[in-house]
């Protein structure tokens, strides 16, 4: 059997459809798993919400951040309102963290809302 260049395209992508529509499926269970007291895995523990924007000056380093790292770190990730469950934790208002280095201190951490038609 002899294959042409757009035969193993046409296969690729069977092999591609395939592999999304089993990530989506995949997706949807975890956004669907619940854990003990009936929350969603993603709104509880580790992963519930930060409820409050903060400002810390005073931050407390266990172990030691080389004098020579110097900079901000910022991650921007999701954070349903309180009590919200927006169906996958992809979903739902986020917040950025940020945290400045410098000198081998930790000098401050700020988290935000992200500002949209929901936080607004």
């Amino acid at each position: 059997m002899s294959l042409n260049r757009r035969d193993i395209l046409r296969m690729a992508s069977g092999l591609a459809a395939s592999a999304v529509a089993t990530s989506i499926t995949t997706f949807e269970s975890l956004a669907k798993g619940v854990g003990a007291a009936g929350i969603p895995t993603f709104l509880s523990g580790h992963f519930r919400p930060v409820t409050e924007e903060t400002t810390s000056l005073t931050l407390t380093v266990r172990g030691a951040i080389p004098t020579a790292l110097s900079g901000r770190y910022f991650r921007n990730g999701h954070n349903p309102k309180e009590g919200v469950n927006p169906g996958a934790w992809f979903y739902g208002s986020g917040m950025i963290h940020g945290l400045r280095i410098s000198g081998g201190r930790a000098e401050w951490y700020r988290n935000r809302w992200v500002k949209t038609p929901a936080r607004c």
